[in-house]
Order: structure tokens, then C-alpha cells, then sequence
């Protein structure tokens, strides 16, 4: 392994991330190893050129070297490409954050000698991690879509001497480098569909970790074992990844332009029904946890979810809305800080009624509190009032409460 220009005043930001994420994660998260992995591999040596929150690119060959380290050993994911060609901006390559890499590692349990397949390896860094990890005699291999960030991957990797590791391109939900089955599959990007690749290439008793999100919500990240043909939830925790590309893409979890809404028109009709749900004595902020714990709950119910953000008549100020959208009879149900709405025909009104009565029964769960078990995609798993079933291309996914 050569030097890197960092390396020299790196060190104190190592060390006090790693007492970061101890805190805040305990040392269940952060073992000696994944401490070991993290000195040798720190992020800066898998980034070229890199932005945070969007405001501006910095090139790492470039500028002081101090600013570059606050900015790398944030607390947040760094994007190292993104794409606005839409008019839409969207990730479409980051490292993680370093909580989220080592909930990563966490939930995969690894072991000295595992075959690890990773799908969506971006820059490599996760890899390399994991290759430190599992040691010489297991076998790691990434699998990433953008030909550009697999050159750069290459680059790095072939840069840590690590002779346990590998990254082609390609779409994993096409195809997987074949071989012996993997016994850990990562997946670092939100699914809402697991490739059927999968279920070939994951060994009987293996391990699988990916970020997977309610419809409409953004991901949280699961840990499943495999029990025969089925990936059951073991556990998740709080994550932020970018959406898969590919074959099976997953739109864009983030918030979405109200003006190309599938239903903008509607709600530029005067509303028909209006209700309200919401004490009096609510504050802002209690209302703003109500309208996020049910947008999970109208993803887990009706297979899709809209939450969107409206600019308010103060300056700065903001409203959220959930939706619930029904494209038979053209109709909206929306819930508001001040209660529900009805746009169109009846039936989105009476739906996201219901739906609210449901929840209510259940508990008013928020997205922590459901599992995600998968099933293939012939099979036929059965729904009830706690467990809601989601027919995919490749895949079923069945939502539980805890």
C-alpha cells in the first residue's frame, strides 16, 4: 500500500470518528476489526473528485489538504457522481456515511474465509473493507452498472494490494460473475425488488444486506438469512443509500416536484371532501411525525406512497403532504397538517380513510417497526391485518410488523 497525501494529517480524524461511531453505534458496530479495516482503508483513498449536499465539487488533487479531510470525515455520504439531465438532480454513485458502512459490516457477520458478493460497489471502498475483513482466504467480488466508476474502483483497489478482491461491470439483476455461491451478498443501493440472481448465487445458509425502503420512503437497512428459498429479516437500522440502477431501478426515493406529480392537476381542483384527524392541541412537529409514520404505512399498504414538500406564503416556510393516489378512478386522498382531502372521484378519499383506520388498529407503527421477509417471485405467501404482501418482477416482498 503507496502513501497518500493525506495520510500524514489524517490520523486524528480517524481516531475521532472511530470514537464518533463508538457512541453512537457501540462496540457491537465497531469491533477491532472493522476498526482495523477503517485505518487502513479511510475514504479519502477511494475518491477522486467528490461533492457534499451538491453545493460544489472538489477535486482531492486540489486545495488544501485540512479542508478536504473536515469535509471526507463528515458524518454524511459523499456523492461522486450525480446526474440533473432530467431537470431532476439524482445520485448515481456515493460512498456511504461511516455509520452506514459499519452497519453494513455489522449485519453481515462476516468471517475469516467468506465469499462476499457486493452489488452496486461504486468506488470500492466497502469492498476493500470487507476484503480486509474476511482475509486471504475468502473471496470478495463487486459487481457495479457505470463502466467510469468501475475504472476508478480498479484504480483504487489495484492501489491497496489486496489480492482478494475484484469489480466487473454489469447489472447484477442481468447476471452475477459465477462461481461457488456467495454465503454474504451486500447490496449498497435501496431495492424494492431483489434480483432473481440473487436467489442462484446466495449460498443456503447465506447472509444477505441491503438498504430497502417503503414505497415513496427512503430505505432503512436489513439484514435477512436465508431459510430455503426465503430471505427473513433479522433486523435494520437507519441508513441512507442511493436508489439501484438498472434492471430494476428504484425511482428516486427523494422528495418529488409537486408540479410533475401524476396527479398535479387534481390537486389544482377545488378539494370535494375535507376532514379533520389531528387534535387541536397537536403541534407542528408532532403532525409532521404522524404524516411520515403514515406515508410508511400507506407504502406498506398499497405497494406506493407520495410525500411532497409545497413552499409556503412566509418566507421559508414549508408544507408537507401525503397522498394516496388512485389511477382507476383518477381520484387523490391527501393528508394535510390540518387533515385529509379529497380530489376526484370518491374512492382515494374512502381508501386513505380507511388506510387510517387500519393503522390506527395496528398501533400507528412507524417504519422502524416493520420487517421485510422475500420471497421468490412464484411464490404465494399469504397477507393478514399485520403482514402485507407485494407481487414484484423478481421477487415478493412481505411486510410485517414486529
Amino acid at each position: 500500500m503507496g502513501q497518500h497525501p493525506f495520510d500524514a494529517q489524517a490520523e486524528p480524524f480517524v481516531a475521532r470518528t472511530l470514537e464518533r461511531l463508538t457512541g453512537a453505534l457501540g462496540p457491537e458496530a465497531i469491533t477491532p476489526a472493522f476498526a482495523a479495516a477503517f485505518r487502513r482503508w479511510p475514504r479519502y483513498r477511494f475518491v477522486q473528485r467528490y461533492t457534499v449536499l451538491h453545493r460544489a465539487w472538489y477535486d482531492v488533487a486540489r486545495g488544501q489538504v485540512l479542508p478536504h479531510l473536515q469535509r471526507l470525515f463528515g458524518d454524511g455520504p459523499i456523492c461522486i457522481k450525480d446526474d440533473d439531465s432530467e431537470g431532476c438532480l439524482r445520485v448515481l454513485s456515493q460512498l456511504p456515511a461511516p455509520a452506514t458502512m459499519a452497519r453494513f459490516i455489522q449485519l453481515l457477520k462476516l468471517r475469516p474465509g467468506d465469499r462476499v458478493l457486493e452489488v452496486g460497489s461504486g468506488s470500492g471502498w466497502l469492498l476493500a473493507m470487507i476484503a480486509d475483513i474476511v482475509g486471504p482466504s475468502g473471496k470478495v467480488v463487486g459487481i457495479e452498472i457505470d463502466p467510469e466508476i468501475v475504472g476508478q474502483a480498479r484504480r483504487h483497489l489495484d492501489e491497496t494490494g489486496l489480492n482478494n478482491v475484484e469489480i466487473v461491470t454489469g447489472d447484477a439483476a442481468v447476471s452475477v460473475p459465477e462461481g461457488d455461491r456467495y454465503n454474504r451478498v451486500v447490496i449498497s443501493a435501496i431495492i424494492n425488488d431483489l434480483p432473481r440472481t440473487v436467489f442462484s448465487a446466495a449460498a443456503d445458509d447465506a447472509i444477505l444486506v441491503a438498504p430497502a425502503g417503503t414505497p415513496g420512503r427512503t430505505g432503512r437497512l436489513y439484514g435477512w438469512s436465508r431459510h430455503g428459498n426465503v430471505f427473513r429479516a433479522m433486523a435494520s437500522v437507519s441508513s441512507s443509500c442511493p436508489p439501484l440502477l438498472g434492471r430494476l431501478a428504484v425511482p428516486d426515493p427523494g422528495l418529488p416536484n409537486p408540479a410533475k406529480l401524476p396527479f398535479a392537476d387534481l390537486l389544482r381542483t377545488p378539494a370535494l371532501h375535507r376532514a379533520p384527524c389531528f387534535a387541536a392541541q397537536a403541534t407542528k412537529e408532532q403532525r409532521l411525525v404522524v404524516m411520515n409514520d403514515f406515508c410508511s404505512f400507506l407504502g406498506v399498504r398499497f405497494g406506493r406512497a407520495w410525500s411532497w414538500w409545497v413552499a409556503g406564503e412566509q418566507p421559508g416556510e414549508s408544507r408537507q403532504f401525503v397522498g394516496h393516489y388512485d389511477r382507476r378512478s383518477s381520484s387523490v386522498g391527501v393528508l394535510t397538517a390540518e387533515g385529509f382531502e379529497g380530489y376526484g372521484a370518491d374512492a382515494a378519499w374512502k381508501q386513505i380513510h380507511a388506510a387510517w383506520n387500519e393503522w390506527l388498529a395496528v398501533g400507528r407503527p412507524s417504519l422502524s417497526k416493520y420487517m421485510l421477509d422475500i420471497h421468490p417471485a412464484d411464490a404465494r405467501p399469504a397477507a393478514s391485518s399485520t403482514c402485507w404482501v407485494h407481487q414484484h418482477r423478481d421477487s415478493v416482498f412481505v411486510w410485517r410488523l414486529r
